[in-house]
């Protein structure tokens, strides 16, 4: 998955107010990929970890200090709901388009469950009802306009972008071997994170595609897709796969329980 983390970090950097807060607070562009993995696990904690609600907690604990003023002079802080909510919302767009792009598709109701996941989230993290589109398809109509009207080219945009090109090695990767993995790294990062991105957000985005890329991004996509034949248990994330046994077991103890109720019955 953290090659595709860099389309959803893309979109929220072009969010003004989420641009502000990475530029004024975040150390992404020296340790891009501790950055990636620690706000990616510490989100699937707050869903699906047992203790979810204690992590929820300390990411909105942690987002407290997060505050200043963006370019066009405003105050912002991490708490403004649309900023807030669109870093959930772009997160789960990726993915619903990274599984169509390189594996196996969502079903329609695939997609509404996992927006329904996305807004019990956005609860867990304090967003309140009216912060968050009430059905899928109203999200889309909001996603669709986000992208539209709100997102905008900005230094924090180019910031990402220049990471995704020269990353700096992830910790424990000696720099006098990186060079070498780096450029393949790299590659597949760029043309994952700009390739999946409507035409449109491109454009006003201000980066470059051409046929070659397409071209290239194809190749990578279809190698990908090889492996959705697979079992989908098998790219289960831990903290989900554990989410998932315990579901299991706590349904087979209602099994049993009913089951037994019926015998004495």
């Amino acid at each position: 998955m953290l090659p595709f983390l860099g389309r959803a970090f893309l979109l929220q950097a072009a969010h003004p107010t989420i641009a502000a807060g990475v530029a004024d607070h975040s150390n992404f562009k020296l340790d891009p990929f501790g950055r990636f993995r620690r706000s990616w696990g510490l989100v699937l904690d707050a869903l699906y970890a047992a203790d979810s609600e204690r992590v929820a907690a300390e990411i909105r604990a942690s987002h407290k200090p997060i505050r200043g003023v963006r370019s066009d002079g405003r105050r912002y802080t991490a708490f403004e709901p649309e900023a807030y909510f669109w870093v959930l919302a772009s997160g789960f767009e990726t993915i619903v388009s990274a599984a169509q792009r390189f594996g196996r598709p969502f079903s329609a109701a695939e997609e509404r469950r996992g927006y329904e996941e996305t807004r019990e989230l956005g609860r867990r993290l304090g967003l309140r009802e009216r912060d968050m589109p009430a059905s899928y398809g109203s999200f889309q109509e909001w996603y669709a306009w986000m992208l539209a009207e709100r997102i905008d080219d900005n230094q924090t945009v180019r910031d990402v972008l220049t990471v995704l090109r020269r990353p700096n090695p992830p910790r424990g990767v000696p720099a006098i071997v990186w060079p070498l993995p780096r450029a393949a790294v790299a590659e597949l990062g760029w043309l994952a994170t700009v390739g999946t991105l409507p035409a449109s957000v491109r454009a006003r985005l201000r980066i470059p595609w051409s046929v070659v890329d397409e071209i290239r991004l194809r190749a990578i996509a279809q190698a990908f897709k090889l492996l959705s034949a697979a079992p989908a248990s098998l790219f289960y994330l831990p903290t989900a796969r554990e989410a998932f046994k315990r579901a299991e077991l706590s349904a087979s103890s209602t099994r049993r329980a009913r089951s037994a109720g019926q015998v004495v019955a």
